[in-house]
């Protein structure tokens, strides 16, 4: 029994000491060999010194081998960059060839530095950004989050059934690790976690709904993470980002996304209820309104410059996250989106939403970000909502739409 209450307050300490631990075990497995070999000729330095040396020695006759054989040979994982097509063979190596040059650029500067430990840090910041353009290693990640996930339900299967009630009232359960993890994430800026650790865990809950393809389980898993606090949580911590880290925000939208899918009702009446009772609310709008605005701006500056640049990923999520908001005609919501009667500031993300729409050029790169705003726009209005309905009315929704027509009738 005493087992059982200690490991249950250091579940969130060992998940994150499995992360760290895999970051430090692809570190030393990279450096070991160049350690090794190179110790012997640096007896005249401190120990610290002759491991640096190994391991930039040995980066230096790395680089220069790949640098000597790329004609020849692909690439890999050295910061590889796409084909330039297929009926361009010269054009492809010469884009490999960039690729090779660029990270070999980064590598010197790195080995330049006057500081050993300086050289170290940069050197390791290459490592894990090589790491995480690799496919290989993307796939062990996405593993590791599924291990992860799956644990969660079958944790205390690994305890020996018992009739002792006094025992079992010690067993671990799902709630008991969820709680842990969930208070680990609420706090982790005070706790000084690492955020590459709070962005696993986010994916990794977000897998936990992800992985049944049965409705009923989906739904009682996402109102058992609502139940302990996993959408408030979240809201709070879009409202406390300040760096508008994208890939941050994706992994939150993304999950906030899982957890509504389906239009379920329990999670959007969280929702609601945070926004009628927290004071957290109004810098929650203030938060999306920024990130719509900067949409808008983005795909007007693309729009003015015939610039083709891909859709952003963000802001379609973000879209599809105020369409399940409102999912199933909840007028509640619908209304709040627009006019916000708990906050001294009000954002009219209705109008933005119609704004971003009409910003848009449209084309087959931001063809899926334009229906993406057809639908939040579509279930904004739907049941009827008949403020939101005067509200597009009023701006250039139809505009936009009779000039969209016009363009398709010439095909």
């Amino acid at each position: 029994m005493r087992f059982a209450r200690d490991l249950k307050m250091q579940i969130p300490d060992a998940l994150t000491e499995v992360h760290r631990g895999i970051e430090a075990a692809l570190a030393a497995s990279l450096a070991k060999d160049e350690i090794e070999a190179k110790n012997k000729t640096q007896t005249k330095k401190s120990v610290a010194s002759k491991r640096t040396g190994g391991i930039l020695k040995g980066l230096k006759d790395r680089l220069r081998t790949h640098s000597k054989s790329h004609s020849k040979h692909d690439v890999g994982t050295v910061g590889s960059l796409a084909s330039a097509g297929p009926n361009s063979k010269k054009s492809s190596w010469i884009l490999k060839k960039k690729a090779v040059d660029a990270n070999a650029n980064e590598l010197i500067a790195a080995l330049n530095l006057p500081d050993s430990t300086l050289q170290l840090t940069e050197l390791w910041r290459l490592l894990k950004k090589r790491l995480n353009d690799n496919e290989t290693f993307k796939g062990e990640i996405k593993s590791d989050v599924n291990i992860l996930s799956n644990s969660i339900l079958n944790f205390s299967s690994i305890f020996v059934p018992s009739q002792n009630k006094d025992a079992k009232e010690f067993f671990i359960t799902p709630d008991d690790i969820l709680q842990k993890i969930f208070s680990y994430l609420q706090f982790w800026i005070q706790k000084k976690a690492s955020k590459a650790s709070i962005i696993f865990l986010i994916k990794s809950l977000g897998y936990f709904i992800k992985s049944t393809e049965d409705e009923e389980e989906m739904l009682e898993r996402q109102n058992m993470l609502d139940r302990l606090n996993a959408t408030r949580i979240c809201i709070i911590l879009i409202c406390n980002e300040r760096n508008d880290d994208k890939e941050y925000l994706y992994a939150l939208f993304t999950f906030m996304i899982r957890i509504l899918h389906g239009g379920n009702t329990a999670v959007q009446r969280t929702i609601y209820d945070f926004f009628l009772t927290s004071t957290d609310s109004e810098k929650f709008f203030r938060k999306i309104n920024h990130l719509l605005e900067q949409e808008v701006d983005n795909v007007e500056h693309i729009s003015k410059s015939d610039a083709s640049k891909e859709h952003s990923q963000l802001g379609m999520k973000l879209l599809r996250l105020l369409q399940l908001f409102c999912e199933g005609h909840n007028l509640d919501l619908q209304n709040y989106l627009r006019q916000q009667t708990n906050s001294k500031a009000n954002y009219d993300l209705v109008t933005l939403a119609t704004k971003l729409l009409s910003s848009y050029r449209v084309n087959k790169r931001n063809f899926e970000s334009v229906m993406q705003c057809f639908d939040t726009i579509t279930e904004l209005i739907q049941g009827p909502c008949k403020a939101n309905q005067a509200t597009i009315v009023n701006s250039k929704f139809l505009e936009f739409s009779v000039a969209l027509l016009n363009v398709f009738s010439l095909f």
